[in-house]
């Protein structure tokens, strides 16, 4: 069984060319900023620990609500891996990994830090294998989201899903 965690900090965050979310601060907590209605991303990346042999991941997101206090509404990422390798990279033609939704719901409290998780299979994770340097996209999806003002994200996580 493989004990680990990959945290990635907004300051982790690596901005795409094409429609970026961007990085902020609030109450002193460094942020991703998606604003509602534009579909915007953000990219991380690292290399996947050793004893990794492709099962499950999860990948949990924390953040908060700036402009929402609605309980019904909800902001919807997409979440998509994609490895990099030497056997078939390459740097100009991104290769994302089938995304899975990952939902977050806007709590009865403005600000409030709520959390999600997704579970994507080896093969939805881009068929990483231990050492293999990966990225992770998330991406604002406007036609499952609803909620006004912005989702400020302040921690995204990888792990092997139980």
């Amino acid at each position: 069984m493989s004990l680990w965690l990959i945290d990635f900090p907004p300051q982790a965050a690596q901005l795409p060319e094409q429609n970026p979310a961007w990085c902020d601060v609030r109450g002193d907590w460094p942020v991703v900023v998606f604003e509602a209605g534009s579909e915007r991303a953000v990219q991380f990346s690292s290399t996947v620990p050793s004893d990794y042999r492709g099962q499950n991941l999860e990948v949990t997101v924390l953040g908060a609500f700036s402009g929402d206090s609605q309980p019904s509404h909800q902001a919807e990422l997409e979440v998509a891996f994609e490895r990099l390798s030497p056997e078939g990279g390459n740097l100009r033609v991104p290769q994302w990994g089938s995304g899975r939704a990952l939902r977050l719901t806007v709590p009865s409290e403005e600000g409030k830090v709520v959390a999600g998780s997704v579970v994507l299979s080896g093969s939805e994770a881009g068929s990483l294998s231990g050492g293999d340097v990966f990225r992770l996209r998330l991406r604002l999806r406007t036609s499952g989201s609803n909620f006004v003002g912005r989702l400020e994200v302040v921690r995204v996580t990888v792990r092997p899903a139980n």
